[in-house]
């Protein structure tokens, strides 16, 4: 599985990320904001009424991101980078299984 992969932590979660055909964390970063932090934007997306559950969610995907990467994050949020073919950001995929 992907780095970024948390669906065995998080029961239900990749039949929520199918379901709303979430499988780019630019999806989940353009719902939550650079920091991960919109925890109500995130609820909506994934379909889920528990703002405890997605705030496990994304605190589990911000613990997986490296210290660079959350840099870059932010800095794309703030307008100080501007996504190219050669930046990481677009090749960072949630991989559910779809299977489940």
């Amino acid at each position: 599985g992907s780095r970024l992969d948390i669906t065995n932590e998080v029961p239900g979660l990749s039949h929520m990320l199918c379901a709303s055909r979430t499988v780019k964390l630019m999806q989940v970063v353009d719902a939550a904001g650079p920091d991960l932090s919109d925890v109500t934007a995130i609820a909506l997306l994934l379909g889920h009424k528990s703002i405890r559950c997605m705030k496990s969610i994304l605190d589990l995907w911000r613990k997986k991101l490296t210290d660079d990467e959350i840099t870059l994050l932010m800095d794309f949020g703030k307008g100080v980078l501007v996504p190219d073919t050669e930046d990481p950001f677009p090749r960072i995929l949630i991989t559910p299984d779809l299977k489940a």
